[in-house]
């Protein structure tokens, strides 16, 4: 379907109709993306493993876990 919708401009679908204008807008978007699929892979896999490490810092039971095999990794 939503390939249909890009490349025809509309589905064969009955269920699935959409103004031209909306169908304008989706292409313009796929093709935002398209063009952004540019972006160097470095940048993004430091970007989600900030976000990651943040997440991590505010999960208490997990910090718990951590606190613990350091500890057990200090008796060894």
């Amino acid at each position: 379907m939503l390939s249909e919708l890009y490349y025809e401009g509309k589905c064969s679908d009955k269920r699935h109709r959409y103004q031209p204008d909306i169908v304008k807008r989706y292409k313009r978007r796929i093709d935002t993306l398209n063009d952004a699929s540019c972006i160097e892979a470095e940048m993004l896999i430091n970007m989600q493993t900030r976000y990651n490490m943040q997440a991590a810092r505010k999960d208490s039971r997990l910090m718990a876990r951590l606190s613990e095999i350091r500890r057990v990794a200090a008796m060894l």
